[in-house]
């Protein structure tokens, strides 16, 4: 496992997946637990690269409990080190208008609202039952959780994932469009 990551080898539509650590005094370290148990997996959080600043550094989104957020670039550092993920690159390359509508897409989803109904109750039903109860729009402004936007905002662009309104962490690392990059725990970061 490697333990620098190199900002120059990350791309705008790239999807990130995470394993966050369980910490027993904060509540989202319970969902979080329910995710990689329901699901069988090792991750439970995405992100995705919806920009690269003239810099080099990436431009982060992330669904968390208070909506979906550009991670501040001057908080992109401190928000990947230490994190354990694995980095998830399209296997065919974006155009130019491709990452363009990345950026903007991007844009428009920032601020969306959480979706605690999608994540707690339908993930789950979905997972135990194998059927799909909750909603199967995919309106840009509708509630979303972490899986669900990175994946939405990629397949808008390339049509690849169909049905992002029932995307789990797991099932975008198996994503037959995407692969890895790099993984292990980010223990430095350059340019």
């Amino acid at each position: 496992m490697r333990s620098i990551l190199k900002y120059k080898f990350l791309t705008i539509g790239d999807q990130i997946v995470e394993h966050t650590s369980f910490n027993k005094r904060d509540i989202v370290s319970y969902l979080s637990a329910i995710i990689r148990l329901s699901t069988d997996s090792y991750w439970n959080h995405q992100l995705w690269i919806g920009d690269i600043n003239e810099d080099g550094s990436p431009v982060l989104f992330e669904a968390i409990g208070s909506g979906v957020v550009r991670v501040p670039d001057d908080q992109t550092r401190d928000r990947l080190l230490g994190s354990d993920i694995c980095v998830l690159t399209p296997v065919q390359p974006l155009s130019k208008a491709q990452k363009a509508m990345i950026k903007d897409y991007s844009k428009q989803v920032e601020g969306v609202k959480y979706w605690y109904l999608g994540t707690m109750f339908y993930q789950l039903m979905h997972l135990i039952f194998g059927v799909w109860l909750g909603r199967r729009d995919d309106d840009i402004k509708s509630a979303k959780y972490c899986s669900h936007v990175g994946m939405f905002v990629f397949n808008l662009v390339t049509g690849y994932c169909r049905k992002s309104w029932k995307q789990t962490p797991k099932m975008t690392r198996r994503e037959n469009c995407l692969h890895p990059v790099w993984s292990g725990i980010v223990k430095k970061v350059i340019l």
